[in-house]
């Protein structure tokens, strides 16, 4: 062969067959012959010697723009008999379309949702609206002295109360307030003037401890409470105008 020759399905070792230069489009090249040897230039760009007594094919192996052939959608592959080497859920959402771990229904072969139907008639939409603050830098004990005192009152009567309560529990109540009666007017379209609070309640948090120094080289400990306060606003209606009462019993 001459040299510059473009060669494929080269053989490494005498009798063994062709192990190098297999793959779609992939050529390689003979630049030098010395001896016994031939150095080879690969695909990857590798330079390797091997016997000049191995056997090759001359040319280049077809079928050449196969990597950039695109199928065009998902399942394309899947089609032709293909298994993935990655399957798509486990993949980024740029990546593939059933990426990203979003909980996308499941599909078939031939994209068709292999998830049974909905039988179930759909449900009444919800009258209410919960907030909820967390890990408020307060104990649970303070915070149900205020929180007790607004449970079953109507929204605007209760901000009038915040504002006029001395306890420092107010103020986080109060934002808490004002962001649940925002999510009842944003998303589900409530008018702040129908709302009441039906459930209010405070749940202790995690408790952090610090140290402080004492006498004799002594430590003392510090704890430090935290609380979780949820408030869930409702809508009333025509059809139960003293839903707020019954709901505390009056």
């Amino acid at each position: 062969m001459p040299l510059g020759t473009a060669i494929h399905n080269i053989e490494i070792t005498l009798g063994k067959g062709g192990k190098l230069a297999r793959a779609a489009g992939a050529v390689a090249k003979l630049i030098a012959k010395e001896g016994k040897s031939a150095t080879l230039r690969l695909p990857s760009g590798e330079v390797r010697l091997i016997s000049k007594n191995c056997s090759a094919t001359v040319g280049q192996v077809g079928n050449v723009g196969v990597n950039q052939k695109s199928l065009g959608k998902a399942g394309s592959k899947c089609w032709l008999g293909k298994r993935p080497v990655v399957r798509g859920v486990v993949m980024n959402p740029v990546d593939h379309p059933h990426g990203g771990g979003e909980g996308r229904a499941p599909i078939g072969k031939w994209r068709t949702s292999n998830q049974t139907s909905n039988k179930r008639s759909n449900k009444i939409k919800s009258r209410q609206v919960q907030a909820l603050a967390q890990h408020i830098r307060m104990s649970a004990h303070k915070t149900r002295r205020v929180i007790d005192q607004i449970r079953g009152r109507s929204y605007e009567e209760t901000l009038m109360l915040l504002e006029l309560m001395p306890y420092r529990a107010s103020y986080p109540i109060f934002k808490l307030l004002y962001s649940a009666a925002a999510n009842a007017s944003h998303n589900r379209g409530f008018n702040e003037g129908d709302l009441y609070i039906s459930k209010a309640e405070v749940n202790e948090g995690a408790i952090m401890k610090r140290l402080k120094p004492r006498a004799r080289g002594r430590s003392y400990p510090i704890k430090k409470p935290t609380c979780h306060i949820t408030i869930v606003l409702k809508k009333t209606t025509e059809n139960f105008p003293n839903e707020a009462n019954e709901a505390e019993g009056f």
